[in-house]
């Protein structure tokens, strides 16, 4: 038994001496795009940084909500408000920390004259992505 704790304790051993150390977190590419942002010396040279920022914010790092947007978004053109309140109060259940979810759900509770329930889905939207400006503006708007 002593042997077989041994050979265990040589193993941790080894093992904790070759794992690599956590590499310090690198700033992200939306950091960056900020920095850019903010010394951006003009609008024209502002809007494509703006445009790869939004893009990135509309990601959902998962292919069932992406796939439940796009639907929404059909919906929305196609002015089915029943089936783009069902789609995304799935998609705010299924990714509770996809701010682009709660943005949607606002538009659509602000378009249909539901001031209070726009209200609280940019609040939540907003409490996941402080820096996401056109929302911030949505919510000063209603403020």
């Amino acid at each position: 038994m002593r042997h077989a704790w041994a050979v265990f304790l040589i193993f941790a051993a080894g093992a904790a001496m070759t794992t690599p150390t956590p590499k310090p977190p690198q700033k992200s590419q939306i950091d960056r795009w900020f920095d850019d942002l903010a010394k951006a010396g003009s609008p024209e040279y502002a809007k494509p940084i703006e445009d790869k920022i939004a893009a990135a914010f509309r990601q959902s790092g998962s292919a069932s909500v992406d796939l439940l947007m796009s639907r929404a978004k059909v919906a929305m053109n196609s002015a089915d408000n029943k089936t783009v309140a069902a789609i995304l109060a799935a998609v705010t259940k299924a990714a509770l920390q996809y701010a682009e979810g709660w943005h949607a759900r606002a538009t659509l509770d602000a378009a249909a004259g539901n001031d209070s329930a726009a209200m609280i889905a940019l609040q939540q939207a907003m409490s996941i992505n402080p820096r996401d400006f056109p929302l911030m503006i949505e919510l000063a708007g209603m403020l």
